[in-house]
């Protein structure tokens, strides 16, 4: 953790030294600006980098990643880059029914699928998330079989 703050550290002291034009030690706005488009390129830069080994990861084909991008997208109801557990048993409740049984396998899936921990899925935790799903074939073994063990949360 120590390591990588250092790193977050000297990167920010290069931004600010490439931003201060005048070299005066402080920012005016327009060198403001040219620090936030950096760090926003760097956090896209991120987030693109993230996002091409999560594919190479999953190994979804590129028509199975579009795919999921349209299913994220129309399931991200706040449409902020992120699914709630709740958008995403919302995407799911159109597939299976959701007992308590299937809502417990799924909270579980998703925990796993969470690696940032902020209890949102980003597009790439989602396609994580749908690898896992795929590889158990969830929706073929988590269809409702009424039982007392599965009554509704």
């Amino acid at each position: 953790e120590m390591v990588r703050n250092l790193g977050e550290h000297e990167r920010a002291r290069m931004v600010l030294e490439e931003a201060d034009a005048d070299g005066d030690g402080a920012l005016d706005f327009c060198e403001y600006l040219t620090v936030m488009r950096r760090i926003e390129d760097d956090d896209n830069e991120m987030k693109l980098l993230t996002e091409q080994e999560t594919v190479a990861e999953t190994n979804f084909s590129v028509q199975e990643v579009s795919e999921f991008r349209k299913i994220f997208q129309a399931y991200d109801r706040g449409a902020d880059g992120e699914m709630s557990f709740e958008e995403v048993c919302g995407m799911f409740q159109d597939i299976v029914p959701l007992g308590a049984r299937v809502l417990k396998e799924l909270r579980r899936a998703v925990h796993a699928a969470d690696t940032d921990g902020d209890s949102e899925l980003s597009f790439p935790e989602f396609l994580r998330l749908m690898r896992r799903l795929v590889d158990e074939d969830f929706t073929r073994h988590s269809v409702h079989r009424p039982n007392t063990a599965d009554a509704a949360p």
